[in-house]
């Protein structure tokens, strides 16, 4: 019985084998949140799958939620249309940024305030 309610209500089973993205782009991005965010968990995951660091990508999302705008930098976009539509569909609004990147990517995240 254990088992059961283990397989029906603990955590779903998550393979890690393509969870990364393989190959992409770095690219500059500017967040902010739609009055409907609240998805956080499945908006670090879709940085996270484009190789920024989970804490990194943290920070930026609790920012976004405090209704700031952060300008952030992804290590690697396969497809922007497909990045830029998986944060849509959470309520994250992205506006590419046009700038040099200097630093490794996703290493920092800088906020302002609205």
């Amino acid at each position: 019985m254990p088992s059961r309610l283990a397989e029906r209500f603990g955590l779903p089973a998550q393979g890690e084998d393509g969870f990364l993205v393989r190959s992409g782009s770095r690219a500059s991005y500017l967040l902010s949140a739609e009055p409907h965010f609240r998805k956080s968990i499945s908006a670090v995951r879709v940085l996270a799958r484009r190789h920024v660091p989970l804490l990194v990508a943290k920070r930026a999302v609790e920012a976004v939620l405090g209704r700031n705008q952060v300008v952030f930098d992804v290590p690697m976009v396969e497809d922007a249309a497909v990045f830029e539509r998986e944060l849509a569909e959470l309520g994250v609004r992205l506006s590419p940024c046009e700038r040099e990147l200097k630093a490794p990517a996703g290493t920092k995240a800088r906020s302002r305030r609205r």
